[in-house]
């Protein structure tokens, strides 16, 4: 498939087709324009009304010829069926759509300002674990039993919510594993209300999670609680 030039992006027709973003009256606005019009206003795809996220998302997906979505934990969803879910905001239906408009925001932004990149992930020397000394003579198949567990939650599918997900996992983690706790961390498309469910029913001491406000998921907001 010929391929065209825009930036420091080639393009397919279809591609340069797909709008990646939306005016707050419902215009689409497609690659060319956005890489072309520099002075046009954006903010995060993220904090738009939802009937506008719902729009962008549902032309981006008819406007793709072969179309198949699959999800590890909830399987395999044809096009119609990911269109059924998005319209209804299902809860497949507003991770699809927070994808979606985090992908578009880093198109966005690299197609306005090519040098730009996401910084890189920090490189960790990984400290060693200390396993407390009331459990050190526990054979090391059930440990975990009587260690306290940590449950992170965090949100790296969302250019928001990323970099501090990427320092926590950098920097606080190691702390909690320094500490003798199990760390139990969810992340990427493994960071919804079905997962840790599962995880918090296993019993933990400390859950602390970090995502976007307007993610209706679980929580709402930065939080950590203890029990």
């Amino acid at each position: 498939m010929a391929k065209k030039k825009l930036g420091a992006f080639s393009l397919t027709e279809r591609a340069m087709d797909k709008p990646t973003s939306i005016t707050s009256d419902g215009k689409f606005i497609f690659p060319k324009e956005v890489h072309e019009k520099k002075s046009l206003e954006f903010n995060t795809l993220i904090s738009l009304d939802d009937s506008l996220k719902i729009k962008l998302t549902e032309a981006r997906i008819k406007a793709e010829t072969e179309f198949k979505l699959g999800i590890i934990g909830l399987g395999s969803y044809s096009k119609k069926e990911v269109l059924e879910n998005v319209l209804n905001q299902t809860e497949l239906g507003e991770l699809v759509t927070r994808a979606e408009m985090n992908y578009c925001d880093e198109f966005n932004m690299q197609l306005r300002n090519p040098v730009a990149r996401l910084p890189v992930e920090p490189v960790v020397k990984v400290q060693k674990t200390v396993i407390p000394k009331e459990i050190r003579g526990i054979h090391s198949a059930i440990r975990p039993i009587f260690r306290s567990t940590a449950l992170f939650c965090e949100d790296t599918t969302d250019s928001l919510t990323n970099l501090a997900a990427t320092y926590r996992k950098a920097k606080v983690h190691p702390v909690f594993a320094a500490q003798g706790f199990n760390v139990k961390v969810l992340e990427g498309v493994n960071d919804v209300k079905y997962y840790f469910h599962q995880e918090a029913i296993k019993g933990v001491l400390f859950i602390s999670a970090v995502l976007d406000t307007a993610a209706r998921q679980y929580t709402q907001v930065i939080l950590e609680i203890r029990f």
